[in-house]
This record gives structure tokens, C-alpha cells and sequence, in this order.
């Protein structure tokens, strides 16, 4: 009886090893023949994509009678996919226009302070970047997550495949993976029909990340209020009063005309962001962990400041939006990644801020669908 105890032992603790020894091309095989298996079962755990999700259902009282509501609602279900995936272009077709409006607008500055011609050149050039690369992008949708690494990766329907029919390749390892301006994460692994995203939510995905506070910050916050106020125009009976219903309609009125007259930015803090790793069942709302924050080291963006004073102007703020440096080599400069919360307190002897922030994108658990966009190339050091 010990002998086969013994045994039984020593085959678990072999069998263990051996899979835990696994090189990484065999792993990520078996992870996405996984994946192509359970993605079909994954899209019938979420209730708004499924075909057969209608509220309420009458009896079939015939064979016929069944054969003829499935059909009808796979038929809705496929039409449902098309306009969304439709609303998503003409979301991605919104997007290039407005980026392409604010690149004309930056361009056509007139200002005689060269330092501020210097700033605007290189925000024209940030910009033109990656409206190049948002017209050269591929949108996909999310085909699997697992429950356990929601906070981690997911799965959408692009791969290797799209790449040969576009004669181009965008879905490559390190292709950033946005909606609109705001980063979701970047590719990892490139399979013939799918390809897995690292989420910015991952604590091994650390992106490297600067603070701006001024004209951008502001049309990150104009954008968010412009669709509060959409909401509020088409939904009823959420105030008292007529009178209630203008004040409110006024004053937002007010703080969209003053958030629009932003002029320039302060790029200040530079530092690392990462997430936590959350399952599902964790997964609430999302929070980044921000460290080495300082602007020890000057660059193009102006001279060193002191960690405390800042020069005049405080390095970190709650309300500071975060945006990718671009210092990293993975990701264009200027991508939103998150707003500032919470600045740790300096210790002493510190020479950097941590912070928590709030990820620009408010629910990871509802993304639905993704732009792809072409891999930045490393400059040569």
C-alpha cells in the first residue's frame, strides 16, 4: 500500500514538472488550440451576444415552429455583429476626423515665442504619428478572456492571416491595441486567426508614462463631458423640474466653453505604470500603480525640476492626465492611458512619486471590440 502511494506520488510530482518544463512554443500551442476551443462557449456566457438571448419566448408548438425561431434569431444575432461591427468604424472614421481637425488647428497656430513653435512642431509631429498609424489599423473584436487572468490578456479575431490578405503587416508582437486615443494594451503572441493582447491592467506590462496637465488633459475631460451631456439630452424625467433640467444644461454649458479654451500643455513627471493582475471575480474597478515618477533628467520637453517645488509648478496633481512617453519603444507618444488619483506621499530620503491612477478606459470588462495598430519601430540607440 506505501509503495502505491508512493508511486502515485512520484507520477504527480513528474507529471507536474514536466509540464511545468513545457518550453514557451509548446505552451502557447496548446493555450490557443484552448482558446479556439472554449471562445464559441465564451460568447454564450455573455448574455448580450448571444443569439438565443431574447427576454421572453413563446412555445414553439411544432418542429417547424422551432427550426424557424432559431433561424430567425441566428439571423438577428449576425445582424447585430454587423452593426456593431459598422458602429465601430464609423467610431474609428470619427476618431481619424477629429484627430485630423486638431492637427490642422495645432498647425495653424501663429505664435512668435519659439519655445511655444517648438511645442506645438513636435505636438503636430506626435500627432501626425499616430493618426498614421490609426489610418493603417485593423479593428478587431474580443473572442475569449479567461476568468482567471481577466485583469491580464484576452483574445480577439485578427492574426497572421488578416496580415497576408492586407499585403501589410499590423497585427505583429508589439502592435499597440487601442480604443480611439485611450491604450488598451499591446499584442503578444500572433496566431494564423487570433492573436492574445497584454492588458495595461497586467502588473508585467509596466508602459513607460509622462503627466500632462493643461490644453490635452482638458480635451480628454471635454470629450467625456460632451458624451455626459449627450446621455442627458436623450434621456427623460431625470430632474424635478424644467427649471432644474436648464441649470444643470447651463452649467455644464459653461464648464465645456471653459475647458475649450486651453492653450498648451505642462509635460512634467515621467515614470511606470502597471496594474494587478485581477481575476474576474476580483475585478472591480480597475486601479494602476504608478512609481519612479520625477523630471530629474531634462529633454525636449524643457530642464530638470526639483522633486518637491517643481520649479513653481507641482510634478504630480490628482486630475493630471497620463499619457505614454514613448521613451519605451512600444508605444507612440501621447497614447491616454489613465488620470491621476491618489500621490503617495514623499518619504524621506525619496527621490520619486508613486501614485494610483485610474485607467482612461472606465470598464475593462465591457471592451467588446479594439482598433490594432501597426508595431512602432525601435529607434537605434
Amino acid at each position: 500500500m506505501k509503495r502505491a502511494s508512493y508511486l502515485n506520488f512520484c507520477c504527480l510530482v513528474i507529471t507536474t514538472m514536466t509540464l511545468v518544463s513545457l518550453p514557451a512554443s509548446v505552451t502557447r500551442a496548446l493555450k490557443s488550440r484552448a482558446v479556439a476551443t472554449c471562445a464559441p462557449l465564451w460568447s454564450l456566457m455573455r448574455p448580450w451576444q448571444t443569439a438565443g438571448s431574447s427576454r421572453y419566448k413563446l412555445p414553439p408548438s411544432s418542429l417547424e415552429s422551432r427550426e424557424k425561431i432559431t433561424r430567425l434569431e441566428k439571423e438577428n444575432f449576425l445582424l447585430r455583429e454587423q452593426c456593431a461591427a459598422l458602429q465601430q468604424v464609423l467610431a474609428s472614421e470619427e476618431f481619424t476626423t477629429r484627430q485630423t481637425t486638431s492637427l490642422q488647428q495645432i498647425l495653424g497656430r501663429d505664435t512668435a515665442d519659439p519655445l511655444w513653435k517648438n511645442f506645438f512642431k513636435r505636438r503636430a509631429q506626435h500627432l501626425a504619428l499616430r493618426t498614421q498609424m490609426h489610418l493603417q489599423s485593423l479593428p478587431a473584436k474580443v473572442i475569449f478572456r479567461d476568468m482567471r487572468h481577466w485583469g491580464s490578456s484576452m483574445w480577439i479575431d485578427v492574426g497572421e492571416e488578416d496580415n497576408q490578405k492586407l499585403g501589410v503587416k499590423i497585427v505583429a508582437h508589439n502592435s499597440p491595441v487601442v480604443i480611439g486615443n485611450a491604450l488598451v494594451g499591446i499584442v503578444e503572441n500572433v496566431e494564423r486567426h487570433r492573436s492574445e493582447v497584454r492588458l495595461i491592467t497586467d502588473a508585467r506590462l509596466v508602459p513607460s508614462i509622462r503627466a500632462v496637465r493643461g490644453e490635452q488633459s482638458q480635451r480628454f475631460l471635454l470629450l467625456l463631458l460632451e458624451q455626459l451631456m449627450t446621455i442627458l439630452h436623450k434621456r427623460a424625467g431625470l430632474y424635478s423640474s424644467q427649471q432644474e433640467e436648464k441649470t444643470v444644461l447651463s452649467a455644464l454649458n459653461d464648464l465645456r466653453h471653459s475647458l475649450q479654451q486651453g492653450w498648451g500643455d505642462y509635460y512634467l513627471a515621467k515614470g511606470e505604470l502597471y496594474g494587478s493582475s485581477l481575476p474576474l471575480w476580483r475585478a472591480k474597478r480597475s486601479i494602476l500603480h504608478g512609481v519612479g515618477f520625477n523630471y530629474d533628467i531634462a529633454d525636449e520637453e524643457g530642464g530638470a525640476r526639483d522633486l518637491r517645488t517643481g520649479g513653481g509648478i507641482p510634478l504630480l496633481q490628482p486630475g493630471d492626465l497620463l499619457i505614454t512617453s514613448g521613451m519605451d519603444g512600444l508605444f507612440p507618444q501621447g497614447l491616454e492611458v489613465g488620470i491621476v488619483g491618489k500621490v503617495c506621499l514623499l518619504r524621506e530620503g525619496d527621490c520619486s512619486y508613486d501614485l494610483e491612477a485610474l485607467p482612461a478606459i472606465a470598464d475593462f470588462s465591457e471592451i467588446d471590440r479594439v482598433i490594432v495598430l501597426p508595431p512602432c519601430t525601435v529607434p537605434s540607440i
